[in-house]
C-alpha cells in the first residue's frame, strides 16, 4: 500500500521535528518536506506533491491560515490539518474558511495524529 505523503508548516523547528520523526516510524506515512515560513511552503508544496499538509497558524511572515487560502487555489486536492496551539474560535472558523480539512491542537499523541490523517 503506498504511504500518505504528508509536508509540516511550522516555525517550530523541535515540533517539525518530532512530528516527522512520528510520521517515520509509521510505515503508513512518508514526511517528504518540512518548512518555518508559509511564503517557502507555497513555493515548494506544488513540486513535493503531498497528500496532507500539517499546518500551524503562527508562523513568521505570511501566517497559516493565508498560506492554506494561497495553497487551495494552486493545489485544490491538497488535505491540510491546522495542527496548532490556537484556540479560539475566530481562529478555528478562518481555517476552515480558508480551506483547512481538519483541526488539532498541539500537542497531539502520535495516534492521534496518525488517525486525524
Amino acid at each position: 500500500m503506498k504511504p500518505i505523503i504528508v509536508s509540516i508548516v511550522d516555525s517550530h523547528a523541535g515540533a517539525r521535528q518530532k512530528i516527522a520523526g512520528q510520521l517515520k516510524a509509521d510505515e503508513g506515512f512518508q514526511c517528504v518536506s518540512q518548512f518555518d515560513r508559509a511564503e517557502d511552503a507555497l513555493e515548494m508544496l506544488p513540486l513535493d506533491r503531498p497528500d496532507v499538509v500539517l499546518m500551524e497558524i503562527q508562523l513568521d511572515g505570511m501566517d497559516g491560515i493565508e498560506c492554506v487560502r494561497c495553497l487551495k487555489t494552486r493545489m485544490p486536492e491538497v488535505q491540510v490539518i491546522m495542527l496548532t496551539t490556537h484556540t479560539d474560535a475566530e481562529s478555528i472558523f478562518a481555517a476552515f474558511r480558508a480551506g483547512a480539512n481538519g483541526y488539532l491542537l498541539k500537542p497531539q499523541p502520535p495516534r492521534k495524529l496518525m488517525e486525524a490523517i
